[in-house]
């Protein structure tokens, strides 16, 4: 990130989490919801952290969240969307952005991306399995912020997608379970049992 850049967090809440049947910012593996185990761990090193979350969740967000929630232009649109609706908020700063689906991902994960090149527009992991980006545990930096805007106004909505076009090096995690996403019913008991064992 640039010297005089704030760094901002983005807890991504905003998810309908239909494979799972609740909502993951609500699930709890470490002793409390991710969506505060994220909130914590991102306060570490961010200036302000916020929660970013869909209109109609507002009124159940717990009240010592900060939230950002889809401005009209940007709503239905999943976290292509909440990323904007956050830089319209905060134009003038870089965004450190988390899903909830993550159980993995702590302190060590953090770090490793608070030290990747900062030259870089944006600072996230590659999957070695799928050779794809994941776009939803990164930072986005401020120069980044115009391009996403162009390219969700051509009618781009994946975040995926918009980071295939930066061609950047791929940056690979020192473990792969850093990047898990549990998105099933199944995938959150079998790694209830994991992190008890």
């Amino acid at each position: 990130m640039h010297q005089n850049t704030p760094l901002y967090g983005l807890v991504l809440a905003g998810g309908e989490s239909r494979r799972m049947g609740s909502a993951k910012a609500a699930l709890e593996y470490h002793g409390l919801p991710e969506s505060d185990r994220m909130v914590d761990l991102l306060r570490r090193s961010c200036t302000s952290v916020y929660v970013g979350c869909r209109e109609d969740q507002l009124s159940s967000l717990p009240e010592h969240h900060l939230p950002i929630s889809d401005l009209p232009r940007f709503a239905g649109n999943g976290p292509i969307g909440s990323l904007l609706s956050a830089w319209t908020v905060f134009p003038d700063v870089d965004w450190f952005v988390v899903g909830c689906d993550y159980p993995f991902f702590g302190v060590p994960a953090v770090e490793y991306l608070l030290q990747a090149d900062a030259s870089e527009g944006w600072s996230g992991f590659h999957n070695n399995e799928t050779q794809e980006p994941e776009p939803l545990l990164g930072i986005y930096r401020q120069s980044l912020r115009e391009t996403l805007f162009q390219y969700f106004e051509k009618g781009g909505r994946s975040l995926r997608k918009f980071l295939h076009s930066l061609e950047q090096d791929p940056l690979l995690p020192e473990d792969p379970r850093w990047i898990r996403s549990i998105d099933t019913r199944e995938d959150y008991l079998l790694t209830l049992q994991t992190l008890r064992s």
